[in-house]
């Protein structure tokens, strides 16, 4: 009766083992698919910078002149 508890004992061990190891794997394969998805909205995030700042760039002085005097005008209206 001895060996059978034991035995008994050793399968509840190994079962719980075997569970934890299953969840951490799935926690893992969770993380690792978040991660990738930040990855893809980083990379979306910085492409919509660059391409902003490279609009901002060909805005020239006289342009901005128009702007804030088109903005006076109307105010003094």
């Amino acid at each position: 009766m001895d060996s059978l508890a034991k035995m008994k004992k050793r399968m509840l061990t190994f079962s719980l083992l075997g569970i934890i190891l299953f969840l951490n794997l799935f926690l893992l394969d969770s993380l690792i698919i978040k991660v990738e998805s930040l990855k893809q909205e980083y990379e979306t995030l910085s492409k919509k910078i660059e391409n902003s700042n490279s609009n901002i760039s060909h805005i020239s002085e006289k342009d901005i002149e128009k702007l804030f005097n088109g903005n006076e005008v109307k105010n003094a209206n």
